[in-house]
């Protein structure tokens, strides 16, 4: 293991490469295995570089983050760089565990797709939104039924939309909500630069407690505004994100982790004082 550090990283994409020296040769290969449930394991290997980058990004200091490992994904690790604490919440804390001692709780990417006690737990979340706290849901497929999960009614179709184009234009529909405001005051820049899709699984329809936050759109797609939807319930926060975090946190794209910043971020962001440091 070794730590590389430099004074400052500009938001330009920097490459880092490492090679090794063992008996005369030099090694600059790097392997990875790739476990993924009902697949086999497959090694990937490739050259020992990465690509690391500078973001401008303000985040509420001191956050406690838990969160409900779906499928597999990196969001936690985004988490963590960001300064907050995260911890994987596991069906026995979901079950009974104090969940007051969160500022914010995630369900991770396709979550209510594999975990059976996140349904059978959901209305423990929920009070903890209505109670002050904030819950953010990320994609999810139509496990997840927001008729009766999210605090107010919505639907998520067998054939919900999608935005494929990772370059399509993506529209602020609202510069009030607190989401888009602080700590990072979120614009059309923030989505330059993603990769492989806008998001998937878009809600249809919403109740008109729910604020749609953004607006995009494949060519000769309608507009949708489903993909980011912000209620206030209770005392607390709502939201449901199927923009793909998950796939632009590891890319290092720095508005996917303003975004992030401002998630968990939600009801702390209002307290006096809590206008975010910079990272």
């Amino acid at each position: 293991m070794f730590t590389v550090r430099v004074p400052s990283l500009a938001a330009e994409a920097q490459a880092v490469s490492a090679a090794v020296t063992v008996g005369g040769r030099v090694y600059t290969s790097d392997i990875e295995a790739i476990r993924h449930r009902d697949l086999p394991v497959q090694y990937v290997y490739r050259e020992a570089r990465t690509v690391v980058r500078g973001v401008d990004v303000s985040v509420v200091p001191g956050l406690n983050v838990g969160y409900v490992m779906g499928v597999g994904d990196e969001v936690p690790a985004a988490i963590t760089q960001l300064g907050a604490t995260v911890h994987l919440l596991s069906d026995v804390e979901l079950a009974s565990g104090d969940l007051a001692r969160f500022d914010t709780i995630i369900t991770g990417t396709r979550a209510y797709a594999v975990r059976a006690d996140l349904h059978a737990h959901n209305d423990r979340l929920l009070a903890f939104v209505k109670a002050g706290g904030n819950l953010v849901v990320l994609y999810n497929t139509p496990e997840f039924t927001p008729a009766t999960l999210a605090p107010f009614p919505a639907s998520l179709p067998d054939d919900a939309e999608e935005v494929c184009e990772e370059g399509a234009a993506v529209e602020i529909l609202t510069q009030a909500d607190p989401l888009l405001l602080r700590p990072n005051r979120i614009g059309p820049s923030d989505f330059a630069g993603w990769i492989e899709q806008r998001g998937s699984k878009f809600f249809a329809t919403w109740d008109a407690q729910y604020t749609p936050l953004l607006s995009t759109h494949d060519r000769g797609q309608p507009p949708q505004r489903g993909g980011m939807l912000h209620a206030r319930y209770g005392k607390g926060h709502y939201t449901y994100m199927a923009y793909a975090l998950h796939r632009q946190l590891p890319a290092g794209v720095p508005g996917a982790y303003r975004l992030l910043a401002n998630l968990i971020s939600l009801g702390r962001s209002d307290e006096p004082g809590a206008s975010g440091r910079r990272r």
